[in-house]
């Protein structure tokens, strides 16, 4: 039997830039020297890959003069973010009773989620550097055309429902 459905979607407005948010990635250098605070005399080697991620931070800040500057090139960054994220692993599944487990697993999740997002970069994406007040921030940014946003547009429609319910 077929049943016709009808989706009210409430703040649809904001769908665009919801979805542009979950398919971008933000890492923030900051959040890469407090972890190292709580790693430090823990794992050297979890230390030297957040350590050699924060290098790349910094070299990037360096580079970003007004405040924002598109990389081209990140591939040694790319490859450092997957080796943070297995040594994260590795020390996860060591030390069980770390005392700061929840933030490094909160961590661990944008650590992993700017590497899913980096898998799938094309040339829809823009990847880039700013520096704001308080932190410097590194991100793969979904970028949509004036073509694409326009094709997302959602414009409030009328609509009829029955009040006949269809028997079964």
């Amino acid at each position: 039997m077929k049943r016709d459905y009808v989706f009210l979607v409430d703040e649809a407005h904001n769908l665009v830039d919801r979805a542009r948010k979950m398919y971008s990635a933000e890492v923030i250098k900051e959040d890469f020297l407090a972890m190292k605070r709580l790693i430090e005399d823990k794992s050297k080697r979890l230390t030297n890959a957040l350590e050699r991620c924060n290098k790349d931070l910094l070299a990037f800040k360096r580079e970003c003069h007004d405040g924002y500057k598109v990389i081209s090139d990140e591939d040694a960054f790319a490859h450092h973010m997957l080796r943070l994220a297995e040594e994260i692993s590795l020390f996860m599944e060591k030390n069980k009773d770390f005392p700061y487990m929840k933030e490094l697993l909160e961590f661990f999740f944008k650590i992993k989620h700017y590497n899913d997002i980096h898998d799938e970069l094309d040339e829809n994406y823009i990847v880039y550097t700013t520096t704001r007040e308080y932190c410097e921030a590194y991100k793969a940014y979904l970028n949509l055309t004036e073509e694409e946003k326009s094709n997302t547009n959602f414009i409030p429609q009328k609509y009829e429902i029955p009040l006949e319910l269809e028997k079964e």
